[in-house]
């Protein structure tokens, strides 16, 4: 079909357009609301995240001190072990 230039236009009442542009004014408040929520709940995860971090850094330093007291403590068997073997030498 040939277009011969004429072109319709729809109108959209104006009841609709006030209709339309309420619900996004009342959406406006929500979704403004929704964003600050989103905020507050970032901003807690940031926070746990901070926590979990430390206490994974408290965990390492932990189990370093661990490992030497481990090296400290084989040292002190073994020289155990040797001191009852020089006892054993002079009964």
């Amino acid at each position: 079909m040939s277009g011969n230039g004429n072109t319709t236009t729809v109108q959209i009442p104006s009841w609709l357009w006030k209709g339309i542009t309420g619900i996004i004014f009342a959406m406006i408040p929500m979704l403004l609301l929704w964003v600050i929520n989103l905020e507050y709940r970032v901003r807690d995860l940031e926070r746990l995240c901070e926590q979990n971090a430390a206490a994974v850094q408290s965990i390492e330093t932990i189990k370093t001190d661990m490992a030497v007291i481990k090296n400290e403590m084989i040292h002190i068997t073994d020289g155990h072990d040797e001191l009852k073997e020089l006892l054993r030498e002079y009964e």
